[in-house]
């Protein structure tokens, strides 16, 4: 039987602490939660039941993190970062290539972006130890259990805005980029061709033309699976040591530099002082100049049409929370204590 992987055993511990929460009340009280988190084994045998059973659902964590940290050591560990475009992916890969060579890991950085379900098999499958795979590729469920998975999602408004303009960046797509520019010149509907980001929403709102927000659910679902916002919400929790925020990436290398030192150690001692942005602000080609700016107009408009807008606001909502849970369970933040 494959052993609980840390954010099963994460999950579960949460969860027996919130059970002890609703079930004690007052009687246990912010001290007692955060004794019990500290020193679960003074808890084990605790007379009361919630209390115990949180203790011990602690305890296996504890256990878990420990084996992996000596995993670590040894090189027995396989890193999975299947990168979101626009979110921070570009920036994440120069830090693991320059960790790369301080830490002494093999950095697999995959060009065959989006491989099917058996591809992606393959390629997992012989993956080395101590080594980092890295793709614009979909979650693989029931992969070996020494392969960690990470990732970093982005808000979803700002992302599809820095999308819209990357698409037609000719200095970063080349060829790909003038193709896009050429389709939406074509559409002369819903195109947008020399529009800025806020000036395609209001259009296409006016025209009557779909609106719909590009995905990062999809990222935690499998090649060609039903994807839905639970199911990726669930393998987030369940499958992922970390997804970070991009708004967050200097707290979100932080947390990995604790969590998974054999990959992240140094990370915070690496300067990221003039690191080049993706995607330019100006593009001669479209004439824009706006990238980033999204007037409260146009979030109205995709907050109110957009038709997956919700559940990829919500999907985003509820990875941020768990990020700042791990964050504040590793205490990085800068008032907690070191």
């Amino acid at each position: 039987m494959q052993q609980p992987t840390v954010p099963e055993l994460r999950a579960a511990s949460d969860e027996a602490v919130a059970a002890a929460q609703a079930g004690l009340g007052p009687l246990f009280a912010s001290h007692l939660q955060t004794q019990l988190l500290e020193r679960p084994q003074d808890f084990v045998n605790d007379q009361v039941p919630l209390v115990s059973a949180a203790a011990r659902a602690r305890l296996a964590l504890l256990d878990a993190e420990a084996a992996e940290t000596d995993a670590a050591a040894t090189g027995s560990m396989r890193l999975v970062y299947n990168r979101i475009g626009k979110a921070g992916s570009s920036f994440m890969l120069s830090i693991l290539a320059a960790l790369s060579k301080t830490n002494h890991f093999k950095l697999l950085n995959h060009g065959d972006f989006s491989p099917s379900k058996s591809v992606l098999a393959q390629q997992l499958g012989s993956l080395q130890n101590d080594a980092v795979y890295v793709n614009h590729a979909a979650f693989l469920n029931g992969t070996a259990s020494d392969l960690i998975w990470i990732n970093v999602v982005r808000e979803p408004i700002p992302r599809w805005s820095s999308l819209f303009y990357y698409a037609v960046d000719v200095s970063l797509r080349g060829e790909r980029a003038a193709t896009e520019l050429a389709a939406r010149a074509k559409d002369t509907r819903c195109g947008c061709a020399g529009l800025e980001f806020y000036e395609c929403i209001e259009m296409r709102h006016h025209h009557n033309c779909s609106l719909k927000v590009p995905s990062q659910i999809t990222s935690f679902c499998e090649p060609g699976e039903a994807c839905s916002r639970g199911l990726a919400t669930a393998r987030v929790h369940a499958n992922y040591r970390l997804v970070g925020l991009t708004e967050e990436l200097e707290m979100t290398l932080k947390v990995l530099e604790k969590i998974l030192p054999r990959f992240f150690r140094g990370v915070t001692d690496i300067s990221t002082k003039g690191s080049p942005r993706a995607t330019s602000l100006g593009n001669k080609l479209t004439n824009t100049s706006l990238n980033g700016a999204i007037p409260d107009r146009a979030r109205k408009l995709i907050e109110a049409h957009a038709v997956n807008y919700k559940d990829e606001q919500l999907f985003y909502e509820d990875t941020k929370r768990l990020f700042w849970h791990q964050a504040c369970e590793q205490r990085v933040l800068p008032y907690s204590p070191r």
